[in-house]
């Protein structure tokens, strides 16, 4: 993922020049923002402090070491996580999330998976549709 250029202090700051009523499209001239990332900075960091950013990064932090330390620790975990990153395109990230988000893997089909994850489309035709 791309490095903001902004840092989490400077853009609570900028949510805090909005909260104050500045214009957004001022804002955005003055700082070199568009809208749309205005608004996700303002959904991210909306009403926060730095210090409750820097909170919530260390609350992330932590529950990840945690999270990694569960899955070393336990043998079906650990096989569970070799064999999701033997997968292409699947990295330690991405396969910690779907062991701690996803119980039933190995115990459903690949295409159960994937439906309940979003990750395929289902068809919805039933054969009897035209075209």
């Amino acid at each position: 993922m791309r490095k903001s250029r902004f840092t989490e202090a400077q853009i609570i700051g900028i949510n805090k020049e909005r909260e104050a009523r500045m214009p957004t499209a001022e804002l955005g001239r003055k700082h070199g923002l568009s809208q749309g990332t205005f608004y996700k900075f303002k959904s991210k960091y909306g009403g926060m402090e730095v210090s409750d950013a820097a909170k919530q990064k260390a609350l992330g932090d932590e529950n990840a070491n945690r999270i990694t330390q569960a899955i070393a620790s336990d043998d079906h975990l650990t096989g569970m996580a070799i064999v999701l990153r033997s997968i292409p395109g699947v990295r330690p990230v991405a396969s910690t999330m779907l062991i701690a988000e996803m119980p039933e893997i190995g115990t459903i089909t690949g295409e159960a998976a994937a439906a309940i994850t979003g990750l395929a489309p289902i068809a919805q035709d039933s054969g009897t549709l035209p075209g």
